[in-house]
C-alpha cells in the first residue's frame, strides 16, 4: 500500500500545476516570441495550430506536442514591409531543435515557402516529446 502511495505522489509531482497550451496560433514577431521564450517559466503543451514565429515554443526546455498538431514554419519577414528578414530567420534557425534545423536545412533551408509538418513528423524524428 506505501508503494501504490508513493506512486501516486510520484506520478502527481511530474504533472505541472499548469502549462502554456498552445492550440490555435498564426505566430507574428520574432522579436515577441523571442521575449515571451525568455519569460516563459512554465512547460508549453502545443495542441493544435502553431504557426510562424510560434514554432519557436519549439525551443522551450519543457516542451511537448500532440501528434495532431500542426506546424508552419518559413522565413520570417519584416511585419511593415514584408521584406525577408535574415536576422529573424537565422535567429529561429539556430534555436529550433537539431533534428528539426537539420530536416529544414537538407530541404534548402527556409523561404517563402511554407513547409507543413504534423505533431507525429516532429516526434518521429527526435525535435519534440509526445504529449501525454
Amino acid at each position: 500500500m506505501r508503494r501504490i502511495a508513493v506512486l501516486a505522489a510520484a506520478t502527481l509531482a511530474a504533472v505541472p500545476a499548469h502549462a502554456l497550451t498552445i492550440r490555435d496560433d498564426e505566430g507574428g514577431s520574432v522579436i515577441a516570441y523571442a521575449m515571451r521564450m525568455r519569460d516563459l517559466a512554465e512547460p508549453v503543451r502545443i495542441t493544435g495550430m502553431c504557426e510562424s514565429s510560434c514554432t519557436l515554443y519549439l525551443a522551450a526546455d519543457d516542451v511537448c506536442a500532440a501528434r495532431y498538431a500542426m506546424f508552419m514554419f518559413h522565413a520570417a519577414y519584416d511585419l511593415r514591409d514584408g521584406e525577408r528578414n535574415e536576422n529573424g530567420t537565422q535567429y529561429m534557425l539556430e534555436h529550433y531543435p537539431a533534428p528539426l534545423r537539420e530536416f529544414i536545412e537538407r530541404r534548402g533551408g527556409l523561404s517563402g515557402a511554407e513547409i507543413w509538418l504534423t505533431g507525429w513528423d516532429l516526434i518521429d524524428m527526435g525535435a519534440v516529446r509526445e504529449c501525454r
